[in-house]
């Protein structure tokens, strides 16, 4: 694998000085051969820049790291009672996938009404691993986690609008560590990638 490598690299320093010589910038094949193995450096070192640069990108696409910066942008809508004792500095919401956790950052400083006039919780969260696997925590003091599978595909594109509302998926008792499937009515989220 070297070996060509090294011969080509000799060939094609040979061909800039015969190159040079015969085009007349240079006096001599010695001024040739110097100049030929400055612009051979050169050229090695954009070259290794470039696959460098390629090797890094491979591998964090192997990887599933995220290369572009993407986040999916949020709402949890919640019940009227939990709406009116809470406030939102004691909501936390996180992004679990198969690979790591994110915290989401929640936006504004009160809760956000909708056409029904329950409170909406809103937010963002970075896609940091490409996966088809990504859930949302929501938890609250005195409330169970409830959790909302995020359906989209591991390099989701961008879309301009929400989803429709989707009602939690499990609830987790915080008092004992069963957790059950089913659906609560009275939250729900929607979601849109940004």
């Amino acid at each position: 694998m070297i070996y060509p490598l090294v011969a080509g690299s000799a060939g094609a320093l040979l061909v800039i000085a015969i190159a040079l010589r015969v085009s007349g910038r240079i006096r001599s094949m010695r001024q040739g051969q110097r100049n030929s193995v400055v612009i051979g450096i050169s050229l090695a070192v954009l070259i290794l820049a470039a696959a460098g640069s390629s090797l890094r990108l491979s591998a964090m696409e192997h990887l599933g790291l995220a290369v572009g910066a993407r986040a999916i942008e949020f709402e949890i809508r919640l019940p009227r009672v939990i709406a009116a004792g809470s406030s939102k500095r004691e909501a936390q919401v996180e992004l679990h996938t198969d690979v790591n956790q994110t915290m989401a950052q929640l936006r504004g400083g009160a809760w956000s009404a909708v056409t029904d006039g329950r409170a909406t919780l809103k937010g963002t969260v970075p896609i940091n691993v490409h996966t088809g696997r990504r859930v949302l925590v929501l938890s609250m003091p005195g409330q169970p986690q409830r959790q909302f599978t995020i359906e989209l595909a591991a390099k989701p594109d961008r879309s301009t609008e929400f989803g429709p509302w989707h009602p939690s998926d499990v609830i987790a008792n915080t008092k004992s560590s069963d957790e059950r499937s089913m659906h609560d009515d009275n939250f729900a989220i929607r979601y849109r990638v940004i």
